[in-house]
């Protein structure tokens, strides 16, 4: 099993803007206390992370309503190699044929190692309109990609998220894939069940495929 989650701690990158991650302990043992108790304090979009519909889009569901169809079962890992950005015109040239309905996109956002930086960097690689058409016009149900966004930054509108969220396409950012080969295993992505979030940190798995 390969565990492809960012680590949360009082010094991780955030999205600019996010309240950081922080902790505070409630009771601590090495005051004397019976039992080691923390508050934590963080954003829905933090670390490793899902985007609900709601995130994006008015009155839609959140984290609670993706289903976990969508979030466990077979998922391929594409290595985009050195592009700058994804294009749809890319997906017709990675698969040409059949196309898997959970993907992951490894980009150079790896290579750089760039999630594992202290600090945040904006020239990440992330999905363009015409790629995002092109997953919907694909049926794919779930996407994921290796920094915190699967939009470029400062991207006006964020029409990328709204694309993907309308169409109830799950969407998994902060992946580390540092490491991972491309290919096909078994994805385990779960979300905090707390009803009703635009997002929420998710710890997610995967697991060498073995088709049974």
């Amino acid at each position: 099993m390969i565990d492809v989650t960012v680590a949360m701690h009082r010094n991780m990158v955030v999205w600019p803007g996010d309240p950081p991650f922080s902790e505070e302990f409630i009771s601590d043992l090495a005051e004397g206390a019976h039992a080691a108790v923390r508050r934590l304090s963080f954003s829905t979009h933090t670390g490793t992370h899902l985007d609900a519909p709601s995130h994006f889009i008015h009155e839609g569901g959140g984290v609670d309503s993706v289903p976990l169809s969508s979030l466990m079962g077979p998922v391929t890992v594409i290595d985009t190699g050195n592009v700058e950005s994804i294009t749809g015109k890319d997906l017709e040239r990675w698969m040409p044929q059949a196309v898997p309905s959970r993907i992951l996109f490894k980009t150079r956002n790896s290579d750089r190692q760039i999630i594992d930086q202290p600090i945040f960097i904006e020239d990440f690689v992330a999905l363009e309109e015409s790629a995002a058409h092109w997953l919907i016009e694909h049926h794919v149900t779930t996407v994921g990609i290796d920094y915190f966004s699967i939009e470029p930054f400062h991207n006006p509108g964020y029409p990328v998220h709204h694309i993907l969220l309308k169409n109830a396409t799950a969407v998994i950012e902060g992946l580390r894939l540092i490491g991972v080969e491309p290919g096909v295993y078994r994805l385990v992505a779960l979300p905090l069940r707390v009803q009703g979030l635009d997002g929420s940190p998710m710890r997610v798995i995967l697991e060498n495929f073995v088709k049974e």
